[in-house]
């Protein structure tokens, strides 16, 4: 099992976020600063915000590749994040989402394949 506070490194967060374009602004610094904050006091609840979703799948997609592991090693709490929705109503406090995968998920996950693509293109040119 994957410790959950390499999860809410501020470091891996940030990183995630200029990554993706999110941290742009002093409003995305504070959002950051909160989902931070959210996951040290495991109150971070997916299908929220889908810009916090987005830095957390991108963190948890990052830990998971550095470490060889698989989503059985993040913890339970935040797995939701990965497959995109509810864990069979177990807690709904942490993965409450009402939709198993919500339309902004979905054009996240269209957004991050482009810009992985647009990445890897950039650097073969190079």
């Amino acid at each position: 099992m994957i410790p959950y506070a390499e999860f809410y490194n501020y470091d891996r967060l940030e990183s995630a976020a200029v990554e993706l374009g999110l941290l742009n602004t002093e409003a995305d610094e504070e959002n950051l600063l909160n989902l931070h904050n959210q996951l040290v006091w495991h109150l971070y609840r997916f299908d929220k915000d889908p810009r916090a979703d987005a830095i957390l799948y991108a963190v948890i997609e990052a830990i998971l590749g550095e470490k060889a592991a698989d989503i059985t090693d993040v913890p339970w709490e935040l797995r939701c994040v990965w497959e995109g929705g509810d864990k069979g109503g177990r807690d709904g406090n942490h993965c409450g989402s009402e939709h198993t995968v919500g339309t902004d998920w979905l054009l996240f996950l269209a957004h991050r394949a482009e810009h992985t693509e647009a990445c890897r293109q950039r650097k073969s040119r190079a």
